[in-house]
């Protein structure tokens, strides 16, 4: 992977520059994770492996490997431009993870799912697959920004308490606050030792870094201006 300058805020005035360009949309939820994916672009080692399976904020990862142009690039993550799963078609990327930590357990897969994505009944089949097989080699990170694309995900079909339910399911459950780099990046570090498979609950803001984006769910499909 390319070297890139590891600063937040160059990484959300480069996903405006990227989204503005190319006329494209979801820019919300590009900036909500920029912290939780330059923290799994930090502390990936050599042959772990990672799902955006919130496939629609990928201009975050382009943004995060340097990419200057997203004008030929897909707008959702497909593998082969800077990723190895497809994603978009939401729900199946914590499934995809459980295959290939369970193929090797020596690795480490790092999977980014929206909490919205949550309500697909095919994440808790793969909550329940990861615990039943104690696959402690996945790193699940929910991008806890509160919205989904059609308004609050509390109104739309309540998650709460989502971090009880998880826990519930065999699952070693952490809430940080996912705008803080330090924290992430701690926090993957240190529970890589947890003995069952770990998800941290990264409360985070949709838009941030933007006062007009700011938890505003326009900028879901809107294009930035």
């Amino acid at each position: 992977m390319r070297k890139i300058s590891f600063h937040p805020k160059i990484i959300r005035n480069r996903i405006y520059k990227l989204l503005k360009e190319a006329k494209a949309s979801h820019i919300g939820c590009a900036l909500s994770c920029v912290e939780i994916l330059m923290a799994i672009r930090k502390c990936m080692g050599e042959g772990d492996e990672f799902i955006l399976s919130k496939g629609h904020a990928i201009s975050c990862w382009y943004a995060i490997n340097g990419v200057e142009s997203m004008i030929d690039l897909p707008r959702m993550a497909t593998r082969g431009s800077y990723i190895n799963v497809s994603s978009g078609s939401l729900g199946h990327g914590l499934s995809i993870a459980c295959g290939w930590a369970l193929a090797n357990r020596d690795k480490n897969v790092f999977v980014v799912l929206g909490d919205g994505e949550c309500q697909e009944g095919q994440v808790w089949e793969a909550l329940m697959f990861a615990a039943h097989h104690n696959l402690k080699n996945v790193r699940l990170i929910i991008d806890h920004n509160r919205f989904q694309a059609c308004g609050h995900t509390k109104d739309i079909l309540n998650l709460y308490p989502l971090d009880k339910k998880i826990h519930a399911f065999g699952w070693n459950v952490r809430t940080a606050y996912g705008h803080d780099l330090d924290e992430m990046i701690f926090l993957f570090r240190t529970l890589a030792t947890s003995d069952i498979p770990t998800a941290i609950i990264a409360c985070t803001t949709k838009g941030k870094g933007f006062p007009e984006y700011e938890d505003n769910n326009l900028w879901h499909y809107k294009n930035p201006e």
